[in-house]
């Protein structure tokens, strides 16, 4: 047990020193990512990851679009993507998505007060497909390969973040 604890630990702190010398995230994200990888027992499977900032609930505040790149959170059917909330206090976690591909786009929509997040479902045998994950007031959906495609003609305006 204590052996666990030890490398969690050893490889918490490389992932916050990776990302810090990358510079492409606050401390204050790497810390609430990490935390929340940690929480799930996921902290050594950060890397590599791609991060967004974009304000998806209107309050002026950047909030964060976290991919994870990682083997351990990919598949055929595709990747995990976290979202963050920015705070006053600090970064929090708001839901986890697996199977997502890119491209992800923050469309112009919104769904209860937070903007609607269209990416690619496919692989694993399923036939590829744009979606729209939703904001249920909580969180975005889990599992985006049960929402329904988007028609082609649906307009689809937006920000690509990957």
């Amino acid at each position: 047990m204590k052996k666990a604890i030890f490398c969690l630990i050893i490889a918490w702190t490389m992932a916050i020193w990776s990302s810090l010398a990358r510079g492409t995230e606050p401390p204050d994200l790497s810390r609430a990512i990490l935390a929340y990888l940690a929480q799930q027992g996921d902290a050594a499977y950060l890397d590599p990851h791609q991060t967004a900032r974009i304000d998806l609930n209107g309050d002026s505040r950047e909030d964060a679009l976290v991919l994870l790149e990682n083997p351990y959170f990919c598949g055929t059917g595709g990747c995990t993507l976290l979202v963050f909330k920015d705070t006053k206090r600090g970064f929090q976690f708001v839901s986890r998505s697996t199977l997502i591909r890119p491209p992800i786009m923050v469309s112009e929509t919104k769904t209860n007060g937070w903007r609607d997040l269209v990416v690619q479902v496919g692989g694993g045998g399923a036939a590829p497909k744009k979606v729209a994950l939703k904001f249920s007031g909580r969180r975005y959906p889990a599992n985006p390969s049960t929402l329904p495609a988007l028609s082609e003609d649906q307009p689809r305006k937006g920000t690509r973040v990957f």
